[in-house]
């Protein structure tokens, strides 16, 4: 694992993000609070350039909300849904980093996630990174309130909060 407070050794430069080898994996909690639901969505495109400073550097990302997957096929369909994330009329979700920080807590990614038609800010934490044969790989997190995004559907029944887990891999472009 890379210490969080030193950049992990990356070559500079571009890199792709391999949607087979990248997941976006989200637990939350329903039936006010007592079951965990852990899910996936799948990573369409994306690009990560790493700048010699590591300030410099940008992420963009974008993944497919039909594409939304727990452990039960009807709740799967709901979620897609009008009721939920309404994938017909918003197919497309996407983070964009703004800028890259680093404080005593490690590296972190700022900048925005557009889910359901709104865009808003989002943190996220880097807990490991690291250069590979083939590219560079990152794992990062973050919690995501659903309501900031206009996903409003039983918020007291199902949890607003989602804990992200993003593992991902790149190779240069």
């Amino acid at each position: 694992m890379t210490n969080t407070l030193t950049r992990p050794a990356i070559d500079a430069g571009t890199y792709r993000i391999e949607p087979a080898r990248t997941t976006v994996t989200f637990t939350m909690r329903e039936w006010y609070g007592r079951r965990e639901v852990t899910g996936t969505f799948a990573v369409r495109d994306g690009t990560i350039v790493v700048a010699a400073d590591p300030t410099g550097s940008s992420v963009r990302v974008a993944m497919d909300p039909a594409s939304f997957t727990t452990d039960k096929k009807r709740r799967d369909a709901d979620i897609r849904s009008k009721r939920w994330l309404d994938v017909a009329r918003y197919p497309d979700m996407e983070f964009r980093s703004g800028r890259v920080t680093t404080d005593a807590e490690g590296w972190k990614v700022v900048g925005m996630l557009t889910v359901h038609g709104v865009t808003g800010p989002v943190t996220l934490r880097m807990v490991d990174g690291g250069q590979t044969p083939e590219g560079c790989r990152f794992t990062a997190t973050c919690t995501i309130n659903r309501l900031d995004f206009g996903v409003k559907t039983a918020p007291r029944f199902i949890g607003t909060a989602l804990e992200v887990r993003i593992e991902t891999f790149a190779t240069r472009s």
